[in-house]
């Protein structure tokens, strides 16, 4: 009897599957408007926490999911990961995967971060959320071995010494009146030391990771081990306590140490996303893991530019601008990717959404926004270049690029086009940056 009672009590797993930015199943069959887990997120989308691997200030929040009324069908959003919602009754359970499929994302996630990143040991259709973490764990591991070619950073920090002999530079007008009271002279020595915020912040990421992030599950070689012993140890010593946003912002990285600044930054991220329960209540309770794929692509479109273009001179700028100072009006425009070669302009908005060559791929909204980024540029300098980059999937079409505006006498080239993306399977794709960066370098 309390056998039975106990199968009865126990509750139904409810899985629902979608792709980012596709329609939302479960069990293979189209959903209603009315579905009430569905509805529970997307009124809860802008509090879930999104785990972001870069910097940079995303302000579109877009939602988690939404109901497409003209396809009358419930759609993803552009992230993946998984959200699971407990109420009364049952538990319920959104798993998103990339589009793309892994090897997609694998590859650009080692192009970003500069890292070799095979594909993971549990697929992400099985598990998501356990998937995610440890590319995660994955990705931060690699960065720390990568940082740590000259050891953990140390700054310059004065220390005053009072004593018989001189350490340092001698403190002449303390001095006298230490002399004459003990007969003791007073000196000022800088020393290097460990930068306390640093270790701080790569100790208490790296307790997150062991702790939430199926750490345990990576084969970490000796000399990391090693590295993150010495971490842990150095945070004993030096009594290190959480360091506030403030303190984060005032870390300087010197050149030797400067590759620091991309694991510090990550492990940032890691320690102020909320990954545990979101809100919770005896009867409720929510949570998500969740990777932006268009911060994703724009950090993957950004770097591989990069690697193009700088050969011939063109760095990549600051993209935020503040325009009508001190007007009821103001406001900043942040373009995606700017690059700068002395008064020429390269201007870039990287977009994740289907791009077919058909005209209502191209939203109203990004036209008029990258024609507003050439534009402003324009009065800087030579805008020679700007477009709209997305993950083309129509690979037979070859568009010749026209003149900004359609205008011949226009100097300034406009595109609207990307990475290719090609099937390799049912399930895996692969992404072809040649023809895309090759039309690029032949313009600049």
């Amino acid at each position: 009897m309390k056998y039975m009672e106990h199968i009865m009590a126990k509750k139904e797993v409810i899985c629902y599957t979608a792709q980012d930015c596709s329609e939302i199943n479960y069990k293979d069959k189209s959903l209603s408007y009315s579905d009430t887990f569905l509805h529970h997120v997307q009124s809860n989308s802008y509090e879930l926490e999104r785990f972001r691997i870069s910097s940079k200030h995303f302000l579109d929040e877009s939602p988690i999911v939404e109901y497409d009324y003209r396809d009358g069908k419930w759609k993803a959003g552009r992230y993946i990961g998984s959200i699971k919602y407990r109420d009364g009754k049952n538990e319920y359970c959104l798993s998103i995967s990339p589009r793309f499929g892994e090897s997609a994302l694998v590859h650009m996630l080692s192009e970003i971060f500069n890292i070799k990143i095979t594909e993971g040991t549990s697929g992400l259709a099985k598990d998501s959320s356990a998937y995610i973490k440890m590319l995660i764990s994955m990705i931060w591991t690699q960065k720390l071995n990568q940082s740590n070619r000259f050891g953990l950073p140390r700054t310059s920090k004065e220390e005053t010494n009072k004593g018989y002999f001189v350490k340092g530079k001698l403190a002449v007008l303390p001095s006298v009146f230490s002399y004459h009271k003990d007969e003791t002279i007073i000196s000022v020595s800088r020393n290097n030391c460990y930068d306390k915020r640093i270790v701080s912040i790569l100790c208490e990421a790296y307790r997150i990771l062991c702790k939430d992030f199926c750490f345990d599950r990576l084969p970490i070689s000796p000399s990391t081990k090693k590295l993150i012993k010495g971490i842990e140890s150095l945070y004993s010593s030096l009594k290190c306590t959480r360091i506030t946003e403030n303190e984060y912002n005032r870390i300087t990285y010197s050149p030797i140490y400067k590759e620091f600044k991309e694991i510090v930054d990550f492990s940032w991220s890691i320690i102020n996303t909320s990954w545990g329960v979101n809100g919770k209540s005896e009867e409720l309770s929510v949570s998500g893991y969740l990777l932006d794929m268009a911060e994703i692509w724009e950090c993957y479109v950004r770097k591989i530019l990069q690697k193009k273009l700088q050969v011939k001179g063109w760095q990549l700028i600051d993209t935020k601008y503040h325009l009508y100072k001190g007007q009821f009006f103001e406001r900043d425009i942040i373009p995606d990717i700017v690059f700068k070669n002395g008064d020429k302009y390269c201007v870039f908005d990287a977009k994740y959404k289907k791009m077919m060559y058909r005209k209502q791929d191209v939203d109203r909204s990004d036209f008029f926004q990258i024609h507003t980024y050439a534009s402003y540029f324009q009065g800087r300098g030579n805008v020679i270049l700007a477009g709209l980059v997305y993950p083309i999937e129509n690979t037979n079409n070859i568009i010749s690029p026209p003149k900004l505006f359609g205008n011949d006498e226009s100097d300034t080239i406009f595109f609207v086009d990307g990475p290719r993306i090609a099937e390799t399977d049912e399930i895996e794709k692969t992404i072809s940056n040649d023809l895309f960066l090759n039309s690029v370098y032949s313009v600049v």
